[in-house]
């Protein structure tokens, strides 16, 4: 007996030490980061007093690599790696500050290539904290906000509508808005989503110094709903990256989508669609290939009864190698979309040369160009669309050669250089 309470004994004052270590050390690192973050910033002003040329320290928001990337965070990803090339710049890299043990402490993508670039994050113990989830978001929302601030940035960017919680500082802020769906479909956006949109990003639109604004369609949202100045909206496309391919063979003839499974991308009008294509006997199977978003539990419960269930395959989120051949394999692209932003999976169709059906709303009109066949949006017009490239071989050539050329205008080279333009503008 002597023994066990001995033991439970050693157990209990082992288990002290190593929350004492583990908080011993990351207080040794958060001082000496705080201490090397006060050094530099005296030397930078040191500099500035002097006249010497000094890098422009930028801030940039990592919140859109903390989940599988899709057309927002493959925007931040290209923009973060391409601005990280510029020799004047420094950036520093803000997502959760801290992380739990338990989640990885990296993102969901790499940057050991990228130059210039400092990651601020912390891993913190499990046994560190009692109650470790309510410490976890009182570091968040109050050490965060500290860092950015003795980090002392010339300005903060935000690729994804938002900075980080509580920022109030007077660095300026420039912030990139993707769509305005929010108040175009309100209906097709979850309860709590659209409450913090509506709540918080007026404030971010009405303070940021300058907002880029990925396509015309865009802007013009931004000034009906928001009464925005038209000179403080810059309209800056996305560039374009080719896909990997790694030559993988899929044997059916197939219809393709690719996007996030949400209401606005229009999946009902694909559905009814690929319904009248199946009893018109045309040889083709249903790929639907993106992550499932919010509000499609009616789509996935139609995809389940539906009597042509085994002709369509739901795929998830892929690497993008595999992705490539899914688009190389494709009679074309469905992409009926009620409302975009901007609409990557059209240049990956041109660029694998596939045609792309689309709707002539909002954004996508100005990515596709002469390019696509544009229908109405009903499953009648997206099936007469197919028939259409089924049947006229010279117009399916065409839509294709007009797709190699118009992919070739986006490029992240440019897209970087007005990013980077934009920049010093705000700090001159």
């Amino acid at each position: 007996m002597k023994i066990k309470n001995i033991m439970a004994k050693i157990k209990r004052i082992y288990f002290i030490l190593k929350k004492a270590y583990h908080t011993f050390m990351l207080l040794v690192n958060l001082s000496r980061d705080v201490g090397g973050t006060l050094v530099s910033s005296f030397l930078n002003y040191y500099k500035r007093f002097k006249g010497f040329e000094i890098k422009i320290i930028i801030g940039y928001d990592g919140f859109p690599f903390l989940e599988p990337l899709t057309g927002i965070g493959w925007y931040s990803y290209n923009l973060l790696k391409n601005l990280s090339n510029y020799e004047n710049i420094k950036i520093n890299l803000y997502g959760r500050t801290f992380f739990p043990e338990e989640t990885p402490k990296n993102y969901f993508v790499s940057f050991s290539d990228f130059k210039n670039i400092r990651i601020r994050t912390y891993g913190l113990n499990q046994n560190l904290f009692p109650s470790r989830n309510f410490w976890l978001q009182i570091m968040e929302k109050f050490l965060t906000p500290f860092f950015i601030l003795i980090d002392k940035n010339d300005l903060f960017f935000a690729p994804n509508y938002f900075p980080p919680p509580l920022f109030k500082t007077a660095q300026p802020v420039v912030a990139t808005i993707h769509d305005c769906t929010f108040k175009v479909y309100p209906e097709y956006l979850q309860k709590e989503t659209l409450e913090n949109l509506n709540r918080y990003l007026p404030e971010i639109l009405y303070k940021a110094e300058k907002i880029i604004s990925v396509s015309k369609a865009t802007k013009q949202d931004l000034i009906k709903f928001f009464n925005l100045r038209e000179e403080k909206i810059k309209v800056i496309y996305h560039g374009f990256n080719p896909l990997p391919l790694n030559e993988k063979k899929i044997n059916e003839k197939y219809l393709l989508f690719v996007s996030t499974l949400e209401p606005r991308k229009n999946l009902e009008g694909i559905l009814d669609a690929f319904e009248i294509i199946k009893e018109k006997c045309l040889p083709f199977d249903l790929y639907l290939i993106g992550k499932i978003g919010w509000k499609c539990e009616n789509i996935l419960k139609r995809i389940e009864k539906n009597k042509f269930k085994n002709s369509i395959h739901l795929l998830s989120y892929m690497k993008l190698e595999d992705l490539g051949s899914y688009y190389k394999n494709a009679f074309c692209l469905l992409f009926p979309s009620h409302y975009e932003g901007f609409g990557f999976p059209i240049l990956e169709a041109f660029y694998f040369g596939i045609p792309v059906i689309t709707t002539n709303k909002s954004s996508i009109p100005e990515i596709g160009q002469d390019g696509c066949l544009y229908v109405e949006g009903s499953g009648k017009s997206i099936a007469e669309g197919v028939i259409k490239l089924w049947e006229d071989k010279n117009l399916r050539e065409n839509l294709i050669k007009k797709g190699f050329q118009i992919v070739k205008n986006f490029n992240w080279e440019k897209t970087t250089k007005e990013t980077y333009e934009t920049f010093l503008k705000v700090l001159i």
